[in-house]
Order: structure tokens, then sequence, then C-alpha cells
């Protein structure tokens, strides 16, 4: 820790005494650590791929846009069946249907 200290402070007091000299030095340095950088970056993107491929693996995969459809119409309950739903609010309540305060129409989200 004191080794670090001491390097500090005399790269300080070197930039205070040499300053284009120094600014020249500190410029070759970091151009000089960019590969390292890369190659860091490259290995923590391959660490990541691995783990995102790991958790897809468990995953289920993707359903159809049909069998999406087929699963919400089932949850729903099946629409041909209740005309009343595929109304609209204002319809619906022109029909005669009671809705309490904050019970929302479901074909308003199957649009």
């Amino acid at each position: 820790m004191i080794v670090v200290l001491f390097g500090f402070v005399t790269c300080i007091l070197l930039l205070a005494i040499f300053p284009m000299e120094m600014l020249i030095a500190l410029s070759f340095i970091y151009l000089a650590t960019i590969p390292f950088a890369i190659r860091r970056f490259n290995a923590y993107a391959a660490e990541d791929a691995a783990r995102q491929a790991g958790v897809a693996a468990t995953q289920a995969p993707p359903i159809s846009q049909r069998e999406h459809d087929r699963r919400i119409q089932r949850r729903c309950g099946c629409l041909r069946e209740r005309p009343a739903l595929m109304m609209n609010a204002q319809a619906s309540r022109q029909a005669g249907a009671e809705r309490r305060p904050g019970q929302f129409h479901k074909a308003a989200f199957l649009d």
C-alpha cells in the first residue's frame, strides 16, 4: 500500500516538474493498456453469453402467436359463446351488464 502511495505522489510531483514529458508518458501508458482492457471485456462478454445460454436452456421455448391467442381465449372463456364480452364498455353498460368499480372489461385487453 505504501509503494502505491509513493508511486502516486512521485507521479504527481513529476507531472508538476515535467508536465509535457509526463503527459506523453502517461498517454503511452494509457494506450498500452487498451489491449488488456479489450481482452478483459471479451472475457466478461463470453462469461455473460455462457450465463445467458444456461438461463435460456432452462426456460421454456417461446410460443407462437396462434398458441398465445388460444391460451388467452381459454383463460377468458370462449369469446364466441359470450358476445357481451366482445362489446365495448359503453355497449355493455347499455346491454345491462353490471360492473363493480375497478373491474375492467375483458374485451379491452384483447384488442
